[in-house]
């Protein structure tokens, strides 16, 4: 129920208005009537108002006074400003200080309505975003401000979604991912709408998490929730990213901080790799993490060829074992650490390069893609005279990117796209070429094409600016001047002055 705030020094009017609300609603309005402003004010003390109506022209405090000193004490109240045509310049100074409609005189029901309508929306939408504000202050451990009186009582069940693996800082390795994310979530929330059964979605810690809350009164929220998981069950079985979901049910408002750190800690124990899941949190508490040690044997074999340092041996092994990984659904977290004590195999060099072995691990969505990224992390370590430390794997990979971008340099060209072009994650993709070539694919970029508007300006010295920029890539002819003088320390047209003279 929406409480209403009506303001006039006309008694006719005020009473009318109220009707005409009343009849439109008993039951969705609670209606209050002060005369003037300085009424109004005394009467919010009481009176908590969602909607403030009020006439411009009265005594003792015009309508523009009210509105703001109201604002002053309720930010969020929604205010709507009543006047004759012939005052519009009341209605725009009211417009200026953010009152959020206005209703010409005379009024009719049909305005009425349309503006009641029109507020409810924004009273709507204004609710949710204090409730979604509350729920993610609970679940950082911040008191929330206010909470809206529509949560108490409510039982609340909490999921904590993972689209893809765990990932282990670095930013998304697809930019769609959570636009992806908000769709499946989107997809699974029917009748999330009704007031008795509501829906909020919080980003979680890392930039593919999202944390779900389900709330409703105590008959629906078992059945509400049941509902959600079955649905979102059903949705990821078979998608080409996994989702691993981790839930829980039956919740205050005052556990979801709690419980939303026990998710976080859950999620890397149970996130099995490359397949989706949903897992519910336990009350006797957090499963014991799955250990190495079921893979002990395949582990081993790898560990002795690495004293041989055969490579093509050290892949059979590796491979074998990553096929055991797959068929007994092994966590993340079991692969990451396996990795970890055969890197360390390899002594100083291996240990240094834990960093990048993380990222590989955390933005490979499957076996095939982990096979291929962690196969030349580790042929670049061998150092036996027929594998050098700079591989001829490598080293051919780099010259396919490098031989890419000299023949597509006139179009858009991103390491997002480069990483679905090769099939490397991007910053990975970055260090390999920066380590054979000595700069990133993006600044080797830039300056060919630098090389190639200089080219082109020594060969036809004709052509206009914004064409040498087109063709060279660039379609903004202003950024093309700022890159051209950073590479050179000439601006373009200095550079065609000096080929002049």
């Amino acid at each position: 129920m929406l409480n209403i705030l009506l303001v006039d020094d006309e008694v006719a009017l005020l009473n009318g208005l109220k009707k005409l609300i009343l009849k439109k609603g008993a039951d969705r309005y609670a209606v209050r009537e002060a005369y003037d402003g300085v009424e109004a004010l005394d009467l919010m003390r009481e009176f908590d108002p969602d909607i403030l109506l009020t006439d411009m022209r009265m005594p003792r405090m015009d309508g523009l006074s009210l509105i703001r000193e109201a604002r002053s004490r309720k930010p969020g109240l929604l205010t709507a400003v009543i006047s004759a045509y012939s005052d519009y310049e009341y209605i725009r100074e009211a417009l200026l200080m953010n009152a959020t409609d206005y209703l010409l005189k005379p009024v009719t029901a049909g305005a009425l309505h349309e503006l009641l309508e029109r507020l409810e929306e924004r009273a709507g939408q204004q609710a949710r975003r204090q409730e979604q504000d509350a729920i993610g202050a609970l679940l950082r451990g911040f008191p929330a401000d206010n909470p809206p009186s529509l949560l108490n009582g409510l039982k609340v069940a909490l999921l904590l979604v993972c689209f893809g693996p765990f990932l282990n800082g670095g930013a998304e390795l697809y930019p769609d991912d959570g636009q992806q994310l908000s769709a499946l979530l989107d997809e699974c929330s029917a009748e999330s709408g009704k007031p008795e059964q509501r829906m909020w979605i919080v980003s979680g810690e890392r930039p593919n998490e999202r944390f779900v809350a389900l709330a409703a009164d105590g008959s629906e929220a078992d059945s509400r929730f049941r509902t959600f998981t079955d649905k979102l069950q059903s949705a990821i079985k078979n998608r080409k990213k996994p989702v691993t979901v981790v839930a829980a049910s039956g919740l205050t408002l005052g556990q979801l901080y709690d419980a939303g750190n026990r998710m976080r800690k859950e999620l890397l124990r149970v996130l099995v790799f490359g397949k989706s899941s949903l897992t519910f949190l336990r009350e006797s508490g957090l499963r014991k993490a799955e250990t190495p040690r079921k893979f002990a044997g395949e582990t081993a074999k790898v560990m002795e060829v690495i004293e041989q340092r055969r490579f093509d041996l050290f892949a059979d092994e590796l491979s074998a074992l990553m096929a055991s990984w797959e068929s007994e659904e092994a966590t993340q977290y079991v692969i990451q650490q396996t990795l970890f004590r055969i890197l360390a195999e390899l002594g100083d060099r291996g240990l240094e390069r834990q960093i990048d072995l993380e990222m590989l691990v955390s933005h490979s969505l499957g076996y095939a893609e982990l096979r291929h990224h962690v196969s030349l992390l580790f042929h670049e370590l061998f150092d036996s005279p027929e594998q050098s430390v700079k591989s001829v794997q490598v080293h051919t990979i780099v010259g396919q990117i490098e031989e890419y971008l000299k023949t597509n340099y006139r179009q858009t060209i991103t390491l997002q796209s480069l990483s679905h072009e090769f099939g490397l994650v991007p910053n990975y993709l970055s260090v390999l070429f920066k380590r054979e070539l000595g700069q990133t694919p993006l600044e080797y970029l830039v300056e060919f094409r630098i090389k190639e508007a200089k080219r082109m300006m020594d060969e036809r010295p004709d052509l206009l600016l914004k064409q040498v920029a087109s063709v060279v890539g660039y379609s903004d002819p202003l950024y093309f001047s700022r890159v051209f003088k950073k590479i050179t320390g000439q601006s373009p047209s200095e550079y065609a002055q000096s080929r002049l003279r």
